[in-house]
C-alpha cells in the first residue's frame, strides 16, 4: 500500500472518530391530553370517513394542556389558516375569516368553503387519497415540509390534523407535529427528533359553550 494512501485512510479513521464522538442526539415530547370538559369525540369505524360537515368557528378553542397554549392566547390557531397551508386569502387575514363550511364528502372529495360573515371569499377542494385519507382517530390531512436551520444542518416537519366531531357537534382537532433532522450548533453535529400532540376545539357557527 502506497504511503499517501496509508495517510488518507488515517485521515479518514481520525475523522469518523471525531464525528463518532461529537455526533450528539436528543429526543423530546409533549403529549397533551383531552380535556375532560370538552365534549367526547366520536370516533369512526375502521375504514370509514368521519363526517365533519357544518359550520364552524374560525377561531380555535385551545386546550389548556397543551403545549403552545400561552401562545395562542396571543397568537390564536385559525381553521383557514391549517387548511390553506398558512397562505394568506385573496388578500385577507385569517382573524378576519369569521366561520369556515365543510360539506359532506361526496364521490371522494371534501370542499371547504371561507367566509367573511356572509361573504364567500375563498373554498378548496380536498380530494381522497390525495389530501385526506379516512382513519380510526379520524379524518386526516397529513403535510410535509423540508427545513434548512440558520445554525447549520436541515430536517424535516410531518404535521398531522385528525379532524372529527364532538358529540355536542363541535369540531374536534387532534394535530400531531414530528420533527427530526440534523443541527450544527457550533458545527457540533446533533441528531433530534420532536413530537408533539395538542388538541383543539372549533365550535359550531353561532353556538357558545
Amino acid at each position: 500500500m502506497h504511503l499517501n494512501s496509508i495517510k488518507q485512510n488515517i485521515r479518514l479513521y481520525l475523522l469518523y472518530s471525531i464525528l463518532t464522538m461529537t455526533l450528539q442526539s436528543c429526543g423530546s415530547s409533549y403529549m397533551a391530553t383531552y380535556p375532560d370538559s370538552w365534549s367526547k369525540p366520536v370516533h369512526p369505524a375502521q375504514g370509514v370517513c368521519p363526517n365533519i360537515a357544518g359550520e364552524f368557528e374560525n377561531k380555535a378553542s385551545d386546550a389548556p394542556g397543551n403545549t403552545s397554549f400561552k401562545l395562542h392566547q396571543k397568537h390564536p390557531l385559525y381553521l383557514s389558516d391549517i387548511l390553506t397551508s398558512g397562505t394568506l386569502i385573496k388578500g385577507y387575514k385569517h382573524k378576519w375569516i369569521t366561520r369556515v363550511k365543510f360539506s359532506a364528502i361526496d364521490k371522494g372529495q371534501l370542499n371547504a368553503e371561507f367566509y367573511k360573515n356572509e361573504k364567500m371569499i375563498h373554498h378548496k377542494t380536498f380530494t381522497l387519497e390525495k389530501d385526506f385519507t379516512c382513519t380510526e382517530e379520524g379524518l386526516l390531512i397529513e403535510s410535509h415540509y423540508d427545513k434548512v436551520y440558520e445554525i447549520g444542518g436541515g430536517g424535516r416537519q410531518i404535521t398531522q390534523l385528525f379532524f372529527t366531531k364532538g358529540q355536542d357537534g363541535t369540531l374536534i382537532l387532534k394535530m400531531v407535529s414530528k420533527e427530526s433532522g440534523l443541527a450544527l450548533p457550533l458545527l457540533i453535529p446533533m441528531l433530534f427528533s420532536q413530537k408533539t400532540v395538542s388538541f383543539y376545539r372549533f365550535n359550531r357557527f353561532g353556538q357558545r359553550l
